[in-house]
């Protein structure tokens, strides 16, 4: 079986690795949007985890799957997980936590994240 590993993103990892370039972010949001035009890629509706109905996820929370596939010469597919409990920071415990899962041959992590409290 293949090694998974996983790191943790702070918001200053984000900055340090050029996060808030947004010509880079830009270019590469255009460029999505043409593989997409091409039919190159998919990216089908999240798919919400709720515990109760869509009101009470303001307090219950909620677990988003965010599936996409990229074509091409990128030939690559991810899952973007995010969960978010509204309670935890009363609790100090985080927020929001997301991970993101790359794949080609196998699944890597890329980045897994925390907010802070």
């Amino acid at each position: 079986m293949a090694e998974s590993s996983f790191i943790f993103l702070s918001q200053e990892n984000v900055i340090e690795s050029g996060g808030l370039d947004m010509r880079k972010a830009m270019a590469d949001v255009e460029e999505v949007l043409v593989m997409r035009h091409r039919g190159e890629c998919i990216v089908p509706h999240k798919v919400v985890l709720r515990k109760g109905t869509q009101e009470e996820e303001s307090v219950s929370g909620r677990i988003n799957a965010l599936p996409g596939y990229l074509g091409g010469d990128r030939d690559i597919a991810g899952v973007k997980w995010v969960a978010s409990f509204v309670d935890n920071p009363v609790m100090k415990l985080r927020g929001d936590t997301g991970r993101l899962r790359r794949a080609r041959n196998s699944c890597q992590d890329i980045a897994s994240w925390k907010q802070p409290p």
